[in-house]
């Protein structure tokens, strides 16, 4: 069975981009890099409770190198590392993505713009599973449904688009 850790900018970013591999029990951790308002912690809680896998809140990146240095077995050889892709719109996204690129290089790349040919995901449990767990982002899902009919999990990181 693959293993795998998420690097989440939000809280909801790890279900809008990897849910299939959630819903299979292959995430071991998740990691949530921004959005630390106790409603969205408690969300992230019920969803690693949910889906079965380990939360970490760094606050900052000594927090995070901390974390990693207690942790080292999460990224062991056998875990990739889920980071979104360059090419989706919010900075924080972006931020995410380039730090994990100067650390890690078994790395997987998830959107959540579903940008360049998202697949389309036949799952009515991402939808409920979205609404059930991140109930204070219910409009947010209701004026952008691509977060649950889509899914784009890939090796390239979409700088394909940017000219490099």
């Amino acid at each position: 069975m693959s293993r795998y850790v998420i690097f989440a900018p939000h809280i909801d970013d790890e279900t809008i981009g990897c849910h299939s591999l959630l819903q299979r029990k292959e995430v071991v951790s998740v990691f949530y890099f921004f959005e630390f308002d106790q409603i969205r912690i408690n969300e992230a809680v019920a969803a690693s409770e949910w889906f079965g896998f380990g939360t970490f809140f760094p606050k900052s990146i000594e927090a995070f190198e901390d974390a990693c240095k207690r942790h080292g077995p999460i990224f062991a050889d056998d875990v990739t590392i889920l980071v979104p892709r360059i090419n989706d719109h919010h900075w924080a996204h972006k931020e995410v993505n380039r730090m994990a690129k100067r650390g890690f290089t078994n790395l997987l790349f998830y959107s959540i713009d579903m940008n360049d040919n998202p697949k389309r995901y036949n799952d009515d449990r991402k939808k409920d599973d979205l609404y059930r767990l991140y109930p204070s982002q219910k409009q947010y899902f209701d004026d952008h449904p691509q977060c649950y009919l889509f899914e784009h999990i890939s090796d390239t990181d979409g700088l394909e688009n940017f000219g490099g």
